[in-house]
């Protein structure tokens, strides 16, 4: 995290900030929330962009019912040097880190459902229950993203082996992921059924990229919020001197 190098920050600043200065949204009752993500030219993929607005939206509504969310995705001439910084204008990022995060989020959602499935008392830990290594679900994820097929056919041959799966059931796993995807993101063809683990998957996958979109945009809105801490009511582990 942290601030952006002067040369890029200020280069993707003004790109966003001239967007911002343009919109016609005005603050109302409540606070509104600016965030910028960026991608660069060559960056093709960006059907992710409604699971990361969505998930924005489910936190800060969890913040202030009142938040206003202006969320952009555009493109910058040069990318900052910071994956995501936050200032008084708004909170940065970079759409296709964004990305990644939601993509993993799917695959290790699925996987999770899958072994609690199989397992036949009925009860599973988050410790022990996934096997998936969250650097492998990365990397996966940048494959799909940049289109990058004998990258991402290696990755899948990797993961299938050391979680032991048969061909059969990779495949299935892989719609699965597809599944959440193309729901999550708006594509999924109205009226059709879902996959028997659906319903356990796609709770998994929102608790999962919500935490994770809560911390690290959590973090910015320090910044965002004039360094100055946006919840002022103190956590039951706060009060119990827990934290």
């Amino acid at each position: 995290m942290g601030r952006p190098s002067r040369k890029h920050g200020m280069l993707c600043r003004i790109t966003i900030i001239s967007l911002i200065l343009t919109s016609s949204l005005h603050q109302t009752n409540g606070q509104e929330l600016r965030a910028g993500f960026c991608h660069t030219p060559d960056y093709l993929n960006i059907e992710y962009q409604s699971a990361i607005r969505e998930s924005i939206n489910r936190f800060m509504g969890l913040l202030d019912p009142n938040f206003r969310n202006d969320v952009r995705f555009i493109e910058c001439l040069e990318i900052p040097s910071s994956t995501f910084y936050g200032s008084p204008e708004a909170v940065y990022g970079r759409e296709e880190a964004m990305a990644m995060m939601v993509e993993a989020a799917y695959w290790s959602a699925s996987i999770i459902a899958w072994q609690y499935r199989e397992n036949q008392d009925g009860k599973a830990l988050l410790s022990n229950c996934c096997t998936l290594d969250w650097i492998d679900a990365y990397r996966l994820a940048k494959a799909k993203l940049y289109f990058h097929y004998d990258e991402l056919e290696g990755m899948e041959e990797k993961i299938q082996g050391y979680l032991g799966f048969s061909n059969s059931e990779m495949e299935k796993l892989k719609s699965l992921v597809e599944e959440i995807h193309y729901t999550e993101n708006e594509f999924w063809e109205e009226g059709k059924a879902h996959s028997s683990l659906f319903s356990s998957a796609f709770p998994i996958y929102r608790a999962i990229i919500d935490n994770m979109v809560s911390f690290i945009i959590g973090h910015e809105l320090y910044h965002f919020n004039d360094n100055s801490h946006m919840i002022v009511t103190k956590s039951d582990m706060e009060e119990a001197g827990l934290f």
